[in-house]
C-alpha cells in the first residue's frame, strides 16, 4: 500500500510539473514600481481590457489591445516593438497575467501590474478618460 501511494504521488508530481505554464517569467510588480517603470518613455504601456473598459479610464500613454480577442497575439506582434519593455495591466490583475504570459512567450520583456487598474486608482495614481 505504501508503495502504491508513493508511486501515485510521484506520478501526480510529474503531471503537475508538466502543467505549469512555461511562459511565467514575466515580472509582477506593485503600483509604485509600475509607476517608476513606465516613467521611462521607451516602455510600451498596454491596457489589455476591453475597448469599453479602456474608454472609462486608463493610464496615460497606454494603448489598448484586448487580451480576450482571438487575435491578441497577432495584434501585439503588429503593434509592439520587441526591443522595448512592455508594461501590461488590466482591471484587477487576472487578464494581465494571461497577457503577460502570451507576450513573454512571443519574446517580449514584460512587466505586469499585479493589482490592475483598480489598484492603480485606489493608490491615487493619475489616469485619463
Amino acid at each position: 500500500m505504501k508503495k502504491c501511494v508513493l508511486t501515485l504521488a510521484a506520478i501526480l508530481f510529474i503531471v503537475l510539473s508538466a502543467c505549469r505554464p512555461a511562459n511565467s517569467n514575466f515580472q509582477t510588480v506593485g503600483v509604485e514600481e509600475f509607476a517608476t517603470i513606465i516613467a521611462d518613455s521607451s516602455v510600451q504601456r498596454v491596457d489589455v481590457r476591453t475597448d469599453s473598459e479602456y474608454g472609462e479610464g486608463h493610464i496615460a500613454g497606454s494603448m489598448n489591445i484586448d487580451v480576450k480577442k482571438a487575435d491578441f497575439a497577432q495584434l501585439a506582434e503588429d503593434q509592439l516593438c520587441k526591443s522595448q519593455k512592455v508594461a501590461v495591466y488590466c482591471r484587477s490583475g487576472n487578464r494581465s497575467k494571461k497577457a503577460a504570459a502570451v507576450l513573454q512567450g512571443l519574446g517580449f520583456e514584460v512587466v505586469e501590474l499585479g493589482v490592475g487598474f483598480n489598484g492603480w486608482k485606489q493608490a491615487g495614481m493619475p489616469f485619463e478618460q
